[in-house]
């Protein structure tokens, strides 16, 4: 073999030696390229977590009763208190104009509604036993009023209680003012029209499922 022959056969295989470490060193580093990729998955998957977790807190908070449902839909003289509800009602809040939500009945709430009710019929709070049972609502409007509207239980050892709750006096709608007291209206027999011209809020009869014609909930 010629001097020329031999070079060309040992640069021949210097040339293969060195194509066979590279495809080696590339087999080796393709396990860790993908091993990496994988906590970049599990990083995305897990923070959706707080986020989702974090919406019923949220729903909570909107709600209203002191059970923590929209207890103000339908609820009586443990009203809102008592945490029942319409789904109808819990239903519609989803929908409803920012700002607008049902409050929890707590018992300060209650006896307040009680005192202005009974002001309001020029009787002592005693002549009443309470707010008749499943007949409480309480909301707050997009502008921060508070309403709600309720019927009374009068005892049955008064007579001028008993003939306050008839007729239009069967039921009743009351505003909070910026003073803290309450304006009050007989709307037992009150149209929708009447009912608008108080000032109750669309968004509110809406989120408490009134019917569209009268001033009060399904009696």
């Amino acid at each position: 073999m010629s001097g020329r022959q031999r070079w060309t056969a040992i640069a021949r295989a210097s040339l293969v030696a060195v194509l066979v470490s590279a495809a080696a060193g590339c087999a080796q580093a393709a396990p860790t390229d993908q091993a990496a990729s994988s906590p970049v998955s599990g990083v995305s998957a897990s923070s959706g977590t707080p986020a989702a977790s974090g919406s019923p807190a949220t729903a909570t908070d909107s709600g209203s009763s002191a059970s923590g449902s929209a207890a103000p839909t339908a609820t009586g003289s443990g009203g809102s208190a008592s945490g029942s509800t319409t789904p109808s009602g819990t239903a519609a809040s989803a929908s409803i104009a920012p700002g607008v939500k049902n409050l929890a009945l707590t018992p300060e709430l209650t006896r307040e509604l009680l005192i202005a009710a009974a002001t309001f019929n020029k009787l002592p709070v005693t002549a009443y036993e309470g707010l008749a049972p499943h007949s409480t609502y309480v909301g707050r409007d997009a502008s921060g009023t508070v309403w709600a509207a309720t019927a009374l239980q009068p005892s049955p050892s008064s007579v001028p209680a008993q003939v306050s709750v008839q007729d239009d006096g069967s039921y009743l709608l009351l505003r909070r003012n910026p003073s803290g007291d309450w304006t009050v209206w007989s709307v037992g027999l009150a149209s929708a029209a009447d009912c608008a011209r108080f000032g109750l809020p669309a968004a509110l009869r809406t989120l408490w499922d009134w019917p569209s014609t009268g001033c009060h909930p399904h009696l």
